[in-house]
């Protein structure tokens, strides 16, 4: 797939933060890892499931989230702290599809399927509904992991990842060039703990070089990094954490929760 090749859009974006290391309101359970329930247009798509299937089920439940309308599920990559809660997601929504990366470990999509899951492994970057993509795996890494990506009208991209082992100053990239768009939205974790202060201002740099004006970094971003963006990327930079509603709809973003 090429930037050429007609990527499509939607009308409307939601993204809701299910599972996250960084509390939220009374009621909210957090947890080392993440999942979020993202509506695109007229589908809703499960990304990650947090490592703990009662965490997952206790927020789904707070949120007033019915997983029975989701309509498939997305792997970012194959740890614990994104996977484990699939367990409690079968309970409720057996026979769901879930993508994998391509690369992930066999050991990973047996158990994945033995809940019950049709599992679908993405080689590279796909087109699953007009302005809902898949990167696929991003570049070769020690662990083979994936974003989600919705184009949004009058918006660009919206970046879905989870622990950015590739390395987000990648995906970023990686996402430009395959839809040919800017990337006015990231959230998830940048697995930043322990980088340099070189190294976060290249991120910096590259998240204003395409457009980025919505940066979430949550679960493993890490408290340092954290602080680095809220200084050096100023408006761009925004607090999440479980509970976290973001709506995207007519050119316009607001964050709830």
């Amino acid at each position: 797939m090429t930037p050429q090749t007609e990527v499509g859009e939607v009308e409307e974006l939601e993204i809701l933060v299910l599972v996250d290391n960084h509390p939220g309101h009374p009621g909210l359970e957090p947890a080392w890892g993440f999942s979020a329930l993202v509506r695109a247009g007229n589908l809703t798509i499960l990304f990650d499931s947090g490592p703990d299937p009662s965490v997952l089920e206790n927020n789904v439940k707070a949120l007033n989230v019915d997983l029975n309308e989701v309509d498939f599920a997305v792997l970012s990559h194959e740890h614990g702290d994104h996977a484990n809660g699939f367990s409690y997601v079968a309970e409720v929504r057996k026979g769901l599809t879930v993508y994998v990366p391509g690369g992930a470990r066999r050991g990973v999509v047996r158990w994945l399927e033995g809940l019950g899951f049709k599992v679908k492994e993405v080689p590279g970057p796909t087109k699953l509904a007009p302005g809902v993509l898949l990167t696929g795996p991003v570049r070769p890494s020690f662990i083979s992991e994936q974003a989600l990506v919705v184009v949004v009208k009058d918006m660009g991209c919206a970046a879905i990842v989870g622990c950015s082992h590739p390395g987000i100053e990648h995906i970023i990239p990686f996402v430009y060039n395959m839809t040919g768009k800017r990337v006015f939205l990231v959230i998830g974790g940048f697995h930043l703990l322990g980088a340099s202060k070189d190294r976060l201002y290249r991120i910096a740099r590259t998240l204003e070089r395409y457009g980025v004006e919505y940066l979430f970094p949550i679960h493993c971003t890490g408290e340092e990094a954290e602080r680095f963006f809220a200084q050096e990327l100023k408006d761009a930079y925004k607090d999440g954490h479980v509970g976290t509603r973001i709506v995207v709809r007519a050119g316009e973003v607001e964050v709830k929760g």
